[in-house]
């Protein structure tokens, strides 16, 4: 069993509105943070060993994520998202899921003054193909069709209470 396993745990379910920060980003972080490290087939065998539970805590991530970069002023929160994100890339019931962090992953970016085609780019080695491939079909997409308008987020509170709603 892989660390990603300890994920499966029915704690994480609901993960994505809890406070920020939570005691349990640690350990998300700490799935995330192996698995970018791993080598291919160690990343597959993680990614093998996630149940739902552990694919929606990873599918949503990235808005915390994106909430901590902008608190923070840091681009690493939102490498930690975009890999999250890549473990479950093709895992998930509605593909359509990975749009939603993607829009506040790519509006972070935007505040942090760069975009999320550079934060791609920079982590080519880090994501899987298909990821890469859904990430970027997100990028190309028009202005407007990758705001969090479109996809009925938006954000709340300033410095330390922003976040993604």
């Amino acid at each position: 069993m892989t660390v990603a396993a300890r994920l499966n745990d029915r704690q994480f379910r609901g993960h994505r509105v809890r406070r920020i920060p939570h005691p349990l980003d640690d350990v998300i972080i700490a799935v995330i943070a192996s698995y970018r490290t791993a080598s291919p087939s160690e990343r597959q065998a993680m990614a093998g060993e996630l149940n739902g539970v552990a694919l929606g805590a990873l599918g949503t991530f990235p808005e915390r994520l994106a909430a901590v970069a902008v608190r923070t002023r840091s681009v690493e929160p939102l490498r930690q998202g975009l890999a999250g994100l890549g473990m479950v890339v093709g895992r998930l019931s509605d593909p359509r899921a990975y749009l939603y962090p993607l829009a506040a992953v790519n509006h972070a970016a935007d505040l942090l003054g760069t975009d999320l085609t550079t934060i791609i780019a920079a982590m080519a080695r880090e994501l899987s193909e298909a990821a890469l491939t859904e990430f970027r079909l997100f990028v190309s997409r028009n202005d407007r069709d990758k705001s969090l308008k479109a996809f009925g987020l938006q954000t709340q509170g300033e410095g330390d209470t922003f976040r993604y709603w």
